[in-house]
């Protein structure tokens, strides 16, 4: 079954929960007394702050962490493509495969599946897609055990648009002009990144 999914321009698909800390916390600190010593409320932070995106993590002056943001996405399982449109922002997650056609985002788009982005095994049956993300700010795309292929990133040309890609095969991914990279990262498989009319920067590995 295919899924299509729109929300209006201020509306997201999936969300964000802030927890802020009003005394600020010291992550060098509680990692320095051991696990075995962390208290119940340590250990609750140190997941939060673990399972973080770069970004996510607001530090005073002195490095503590004064806010931690959560996203709370969208669990899609579809046997056919998805359509996301029409959204300040886009979080979904699957445990099997995920295959668009098109997403489209005003601001930031974090797509991660279990499996294969944009590539669907069915016995020995290899069936590769085409999908286009539309974002004018963050893209996060992970595949923990697959590849990520496939992708056309779009922005408007004066947007924040800004890659991390994480998989555990390989990642394919196209731009038409610059592409801003904070980390692309493949475990096991090759990184192509198609840069027409511009340059990618930053951390590939």
């Amino acid at each position: 079954n295919n899924i299509t999914l729109n929300a209006d321009t201020a509306g997201s698909i999936g969300n964000k929960v802030t927890t802020e800390y009003s005394t600020p916390v010291d992550v060098e600190a509680i990692k320095a007394k051991g696990y075995d010593h962390w208290t119940d409320a340590e250990k609750v932070f140190m997941a939060l702050y673990s399972s973080a995106e770069r970004g996510d993590v607001t530090y005073d002056a002195d490095g503590k962490v004064t806010a931690i943001t959560i996203v709370k996405p969208i669990a899609i399982d579809a046997s056919g493509t998805i359509t996301l449109s029409e959204s300040e922002n886009i979080y979904i997650v699957s445990e099997e495969d995920i295959i668009f056609n098109n997403i489209s985002a005003n601001n930031e788009v974090r797509i991660k599946a279990n499996g294969n982005i944009n590539r669907r095994v069915i016995g020995d049956t290899v069936s590769d897609n085409q999908g286009t993300i539309t974002s004018d700010g963050r893209v996060i795309l992970e595949s923990a055990q697959g590849v990520i292929n496939g992708i056309t990133l779009v922005d408007d040309g004066d947007s924040k648009q800004e890659l991390i890609a994480r998989a555990a095969d390989d990642i394919t991914i196209s731009k038409a002009g610059d592409l801003v990279v904070d980390t692309v990262f493949s475990a096991n498989g090759d990184v192509t990144l198609n840069v027409a009319n511009g340059s990618d920067k930053n951390d590939i590995t």
